[in-house]
């Protein structure tokens, strides 16, 4: 049984009925009692956004609630990101460039910061440049590899190497498979 005025459990539950178990008419109901008991709890706001309006397709209705969680937790990286994703969604791949760069300078205010969520970051800007034309995409996503080499994180230079595969560039292809297998030096000379 839940805790009638715990936002968080509902929240959460809500969060496993909408991702999980698919059930959406109650997931939808369980997100809107987790902000409802706690209007000023952000992780309920992203997470109906992007865990389950988005997810259905209601992508009209997400960005009020990613800006809701924005205003409520300004220097939270990952609502920055999703705030980001769903622009992508949109195709409107030049406010998702704005979103995923003033993320980046958000982070650089903050003192301790997850590297892997940055990187992430840098994956993301880098889609976000490539669907908008913009050719630096192919800086940022070798220097999003070279960031996930350094951290020793595996899928997120795969995320970058699949990603840079998914264009045009035999010379990003070529320098993001230096950076996989651990040859950072010879990828910006391949770029």
């Amino acid at each position: 049984e839940l805790d009638p005025m715990l936002a968080e459990a509902y929240t959460s539950l809500g969060f496993l009925r909408s991702n999980s178990d698919w059930e959406w008419n109650e997931a939808e109901r369980l997100f809107r009692r987790g902000s409802a008991i706690n209007p000023g709890y952000a992780t309920a706001h992203h997470w109906f956004a992007l865990d389950h309006l988005a997810n259905l397709g209601r992508c009209e209705e997400a960005p009020t609630h990613i800006e809701i969680a924005r205003r409520l937790d300004p220097l939270s990286a990952i609502i920055l990101l999703s705030e980001g994703y769903l622009s992508l969604l949109e195709r409107n791949y030049d406010e998702a460039i704005r979103c995923y760069t003033r993320a980046l300078d958000v982070l650089d205010e903050v003192s301790t910061v997850d590297e892997r969520v940055r990187c992430q970051l840098k994956v993301s800007l880098g889609l976000a440049q490539r669907q908008s034309g913009d050719a630096t995409f192919r800086d940022t996503l070798l220097d999003a590899g070279r960031q996930a080499a350094e951290l020793g994180e595996a899928g997120l230079v795969a995320a970058v190497a699949v990603d840079a595969r998914g264009v045009q560039g035999a010379l990003v292809h070529f320098g993001v498979d230096h950076i996989a297998l651990g040859r950072v030096d010879r990828a910006d000379r391949v770029a």
